[in-house]
């Protein structure tokens, strides 16, 4: 399963590392995989609460670009 071997790669703790990009794009795909990867996927999902996803995402909500959040919301 690909979500899995995303798990096993630290996908989760990458992607939340560079949620602080300048990269406003980068910050939108950073958003939209970490979706993907934890959707159904309670592993996933355990491994952003230890990596404490849920204050890390919040900052985007007052994101100056829009984009960046908008489709994650």
């Amino acid at each position: 399963m690909l979500q899995d071997a995303c798990r096993q790669g630290s996908v989760v703790a990458i992607c939340l590392d560079l949620l602080s990009d300048q990269s406003p794009q980068l910050r939108q795909w950073l958003s939209l995989c970490l979706g993907k990867v934890w959707s159904n996927f309670d592993s996933a999902r355990w491994n952003g609460v230890r990596d404490n996803a849920h204050e890390k995402l919040y900052t985007l909500l007052d994101d100056p670009q829009a984009e960046v959040i908008h489709d994650f919301v």
